[in-house]
């Protein structure tokens, strides 16, 4: 149940920056659902850490939010897909596996 906590509180985390997105662009009411969508992330972060040790859950939360950050970047952006950048993605990826399997 901790790991599908610290899931969503990852897509959370993509929520706020779309959110925000919205906002810089001229929406201020999007700036709402952003503060909304973190304080939501930030709680379900701190839930998750009752049963996960509070570093791996960060490790975790921060990656996932980072690499769906990323390809929202790609995918409705316009932001490039480099190969260079796409292997580090991947590399973030594997760490946040590596983290579940081996906690």
């Amino acid at each position: 149940m901790s790991w599908l906590l610290l899931g969503i509180a990852g897509l959370m985390e993509l929520v706020f920056v779309i959110c925000l997105e919205k906002a810089n662009r001229g929406h201020k009411v999007w700036l709402l659902f952003s503060v909304m969508a973190i304080l939501i992330s930030i709680y379900l972060l701190g839930q998750a850490t009752n049963y996960v040790s509070l570093g791996v859950a960060y490790a975790v939360w921060t990656g996932i939010g980072s690499v769906l950050t990323v390809g929202y970047g790609i995918l409705f952006l316009g932001e490039s897909r480099s190969k260079l950048k796409l292997f580090f993605v991947a590399l973030i990826v594997v760490g946040i596996i590596g983290l579940k399997v081996f906690s």
